[in-house]
């Protein structure tokens, strides 16, 4: 019997399964911080929310094309099948979560 390799597709896919729930909890850290360092909290116009904006948008982009690249890799025949699963649970999870905070903000009544 033939031993299966990973597809590039694969290993893509996990890799950047990996960066986006990592990416997103910094944003969240560093949100977090900066919200917490300047009284009065964090102004929504600085150029410091928009960058956090911008990488947080980023991380969410990158688990969408994870998601995408993983469903390609999954559907490759004669490949292993593991690490494009995992890819698009880390994904999964990271956009469920983006979902979840979005839902939450939406409640805070500001």
């Amino acid at each position: 019997m033939e031993q299966l390799k990973h597809s590039g597709l694969g290993i893509t896919t996990f890799v950047l399964g990996l960066i986006a729930p990592i990416g997103l909890i910094l944003c969240i850290i560093f949100a977090a911080i900066a919200e917490a360092s300047s009284y009065g909290g964090m102004d929504p116009n600085s150029t410091q929310a928009v960058v956090i904006g911008l990488f947080l948008i980023l991380f969410v982009l990158l688990a969408l094309v994870a998601i995408g690249l993983g469903i390609g890799a999954f559907v490759q025949k004669g490949y292993k099948k593991i690490l494009p699963i995992l890819g698009v649970v880390f994904s999964s999870v990271v956009l469920l979560f983006t979902v979840l905070l979005m839902i939450i903000g939406a409640n805070a009544g500001y």
